[in-house]
């Protein structure tokens, strides 16, 4: 099988940067043929791609093969490569619940959606106006190959570890996390690209803390290195998972609730409390014969394979109306943000006019301070005027 995947970005350590490499990884061992495009591709990523030696591309029209199908993630990417492969069908992968460029869009040749859980299908469908039988769950997973270290169940570190790509780093969730590892002793650490530090091996690092606060393929692989995890979004969480929850959280990819409240100091302390060596066990246990990326490649494979039996029911009219009603979603953000762009340039030449003014006036204030100062430091009967 010959698959074009899409992509957002493929320039950092991100959630779909690193579902890209690996399952293009996975389907390449298995004898398929992969070619990944994206607008924007540079290191990590790209290195990785590279060893691989998968073909990478900002263009879907130099993909090296006739893809059978797309593998579509973020609408943009997707579209356009639809676009240019117009006999092409297409799957559609949703990660994400609110980026933008995540939004589903509706094309004839996109046959099935997928998500990563079957709470996450629902939300879309019901906000996007989607059939939810139309979604395929595709469970997020850890790569078993790279995370073979498991922490010791009664080991303890006193550290905690904050996994995350989104949470602001000075903001209320931030500093609430810190206080409550502070009131039961934990050493609360970050890592991610909000926090300006990223690995491309955490499973060398995750093994090193007690408890992780983490969501979706973060807390997959942190609950698979033995650590207990308490899920995190920006600015809400959830409970610690334990054997009594890991099915309802894993109904939703393990994340806190979209609307759940905002990050509760007293509920962090409680949970870090309930902490158990043996349930954290079991968790580890569990996440590992479970989360595996074998078993979400064979569900994606099963997914190419079904589309490409259904017969493609797409003419000319149909793509038309669909690429028009596309365009008619993204032509009001597009305009919004060239307003917005046009304020902000506005806004900074002013900055830049006042900043200006007030340096030349500190300039002749500094002036006008060093005449000053010249003349406090010379003797009074040096400044008497000489007689004609």
């Amino acid at each position: 099988m010959k698959i074009l995947m899409t992509n957002h970005r493929l320039q950092s350590l991100g959630g779909t940067e690193l579902f890209v490499a690996e399952i293009a990884e996975a389907l390449v061992s298995r004898g398929h043929q992969v070619c990944v495009f994206s607008t924007a591709i540079s290191n990590p990523i790209a290195d990785r791609l590279t060893t691989l030696q998968i073909p990478f591309i900002t263009d879907p029209k130099a993909c090296p093969f006739q893809p059978d199908i797309i593998h579509g993630q973020h609408h943009l990417e997707a579209i356009t490569a639809l676009c240019s492969w117009p006999l092409c069908p297409a799957i559609y992968f949703v990660h994400g619940a609110t980026p933008w460029e995540e939004t589903p869009p509706k094309h004839p040749r996109i046959l099935s959606y997928l998500g990563t859980s079957p709470r996450f299908a629902w939300f879309v469908a019901k906000t996007c106006g989607f059939p939810e039988s139309s979604f395929i769950v595709a469970p997020n997973f850890f790569d078993s190959r790279r995370f073979t270290q498991q922490r010791p169940p009664n080991a303890t570190t006193g550290r905690a570890l904050v996994f995350h790509n989104t949470m602001a780093p000075d903001g209320h969730a931030i500093k609430t996390l810190r206080s409550a590892c502070k009131t039961v002793g934990l050493k609360l650490d970050t890592l991610g690209n909000a926090f300006g530090q990223t690995s491309p091996h955490p499973e060398h690092i995750l093994p090193d803390y007690d408890v992780v606060f983490a969501a979706g393929r973060s807390a997959i692989e942190a609950m698979a290195s033995g650590c207990a995890v308490i899920p995190i979004s920006a600015e809400q969480s959830a409970d610690w998972i334990c054997p009594d929850n890991f099915a309802d959280l894993s109904m939703r990819n393990f994340t806190a609730e979209v609307h759940a409240p905002p990050i509760d100091l007293q509920h962090i302390i409680s949970e870090l409390r309930r902490i158990t060596p043996a349930e954290t066990l079991a968790i580890t246990q569990r996440i590992r014969q479970d989360a595996t990326i074998d078993r979400t490649t064979e569900i994606l494979i099963q997914a190419y394979q079904s589309v490409l039996e259904k017969p493609l029911e797409s003419n000319f009219e149909t793509e038309i109306s669909s690429l028009s009603s596309y365009l008619l979603t993204i032509a009001q953000r597009v305009k919004d943000t060239d307003e917005r762009r046009a304020q902000l340039i506005d806004q900074k030449d002013r900055a830049t006019a006042r900043a200006t003014k007030w340096k030349l006036r500190a300039g002749e204030l500094t002036e006008r301070l060093e005449s000053l100062q010249l003349k406090a430091n010379t003797p009074w009967w040096k400044r008497l005027k000489k007689p004609r």
